[in-house]
């Protein structure tokens, strides 16, 4: 689902399949980390910090969350937070 081999149209619908899951299950972190993996792939990282931060006060072992998070805080100029 999130290997690269997707286009425009399919990341859409995915990200819309996401946000309605997140919807009606709000603290779905699986949910919530696979869509901010979305958003860091698309480097719209200001929509994946705040998923990213969700999913890591849940979880603070998840490694690709925590790799993500790092990741978007420095393309985002937040290198103190990274």
């Amino acid at each position: 689902l999130l290997d690269g081999s997707r286009s425009k149209e399919t990341e859409g619908e995915i990200e819309a399949l996401f946000k309605k899951s997140l919807e009606l299950e709000p603290d779905g972190v699986t949910t919530a980390g696979k869509l901010a993996l979305l958003y860091v792939s698309q480097d719209r990282m200001e929509e994946a910090i705040p998923l990213l931060q969700m999913v890591i006060s849940r979880n603070r072992f998840d490694l690709a969350a925590t790799q993500a998070i790092a990741r978007a805080y420095r393309k985002t100029g937040r290198k103190a937070e990274a």
